[in-house]
């Protein structure tokens, strides 16, 4: 890619998270419900995995809106739907778990407005694969590679990155650390 984009395709303006390959064989027809939320998950676990926020609850409204689904699905058949497409993404290994955050009470299923009410504002807890999490904190540690400097100034704000044998980055939160006392 040109230098105008290579920023936005590594680095800190980095906008692509770490997508799966089997998302990919999923039909743009019959399957956008899929695509369209594993982008989203994508997207929000590469700034999760930045934040250190990946066990966070999505709400299940906003994981709706994301999916589009079509407006001729009664509030049943939406929610086997929503249901049936995470069953199919953890079955493909393209998310690895799936939960809600509470039980759903049964009695309020399929009362007038329990979709709008009640099951959308519920939170849902979408784990991502191990490989997944350690390809963005891969990008989040070469994004954030040390630059070689002559002077450290304020030693007891400044991080220093120190590079070991094995390739793992470890950071030093202040120079007295790496100093002995004096």
């Amino acid at each position: 890619p040109s230098t105008l984009l290579q920023p936005y395709l590594d680095g800190t303006k980095s906008s692509l998270g770490v997508l799966d390959l089997k998302v990919f064989k999923y039909s743009y027809v019959s399957q956008r419900e899929h695509k369209r939320l594993i982008r989203y998950l994508s997207r929000q676990w590469k700034i999760r995995s930045i934040k250190g926020t990946v066990n966070q609850p999505f709400k299940i409204a906003t994981l709706l809106t994301e999916m589009n689904f079509p407006a001729r699905l009664n509030g049943v058949q939406l929610r086997d739907s929503f249901e049936q497409v995470l069953d199919d993404l953890q079955r493909d290994e393209v998310i690895s778990n799936w939960s809600y955050t509470e039980a759903i009470e049964e009695a309020r299923i399929g009362k007038r407005g329990w979709v709008q009410n009640y099951w959308s504002q519920i939170s849902i807890i979408i784990t991502p694969p191990s490989t997944v999490v350690l390809e963005n904190k891969k990008k989040i540690t070469l994004s954030n590679a040390p630059v070689e400097t002559n002077e450290l100034t304020e030693p007891e704000c400044t991080e220093v990155l120190i590079e070991k044998e094995e390739g793992i980055v470890e950071m030093k939160k202040t120079i007295q650390e790496l100093t002995p006392e004096i």
